[in-house]
C-alpha cells in the first residue's frame, strides 16, 4: 500500500489493514524523533481508541503529550 502524505496530514484511521503501511509509518514515526523532530497527529478518537493500528505504532501515538479539544463555545 502507498501512505499518502498530503499537506503533512496522514489519516491514521485509514491505516486499518495496511500492515506494511503501518511499518513504513513505524519507522518513519521513529526517525523523526531521533532526529529531535516533532510529531504532531490529530484524529477524531484518542489514542488508544485506534484499534486498526497495530500496537507499537499505537503506543508510539501515545508515548506523548495527548489532549481532547473541545467544541468552541459561541457565549
Amino acid at each position: 500500500g502507498v501512505l499518502a502524505i498530503r499537506e503533512g496530514f496522514v489519516d491514521v484511521q485509514r491505516l486499518a489493514g495496511k500492515d506494511r503501511t503501518q511499518d513504513e509509518l513505524f519507522h518513519l514515526f521513529n526517525t523523526l524523533c531521533d532526529a529531535g523532530k516533532q510529531v504532531v497527529l490529530t484524529g477524531d478518537v484518542p489514542p488508544s481508541q485506534l484499534s486498526a493500528v497495530v500496537p507499537r505504532l499505537q503506543s508510539r501515538f501515545e508515548s506523548g503529550l495527548v489532549v481532547e479539544i473541545g467544541r468552541i463555545s459561541d457565549a
